[in-house]
């Protein structure tokens, strides 16, 4: 299980310039060898996405008339980067 608080884990670049992260945070996060993740670039960080083998919410929208303004829509809760995609 993955803890909801914040945590400080420390990753190493190898010998061939692969990230390393540690064996138990690729567990938590269901990272086999071989899987893919999704990493985001910003200013001054890199954030990781778990993979969608690793899901920890699904949403579904039961309609066909979806016209994003639901004013319950979880999507008005998402940054302008989110809405684009």
């Amino acid at each position: 299980m993955i803890s909801g608080k914040q945590t400080t884990a420390w990753a190493e670049v190898d010998e061939q310039g692969r990230l390393v992260i540690p064996a138990e945070i690729a567990r938590a996060y269901g990272l086999l060898p071989g899987a893919r993740v999704r990493l985001d670039e910003g200013n001054n960080f890199v954030r990781m996405h778990r993979p969608v083998t690793h899901l920890t919410k699904v949403y579904i929208e039961p309609t066909v008339a979806c016209n994003l303004d639901c004013i319950t829509c979880f999507r008005n809760a998402w940054g302008a980067a989110y809405r684009a995609a």
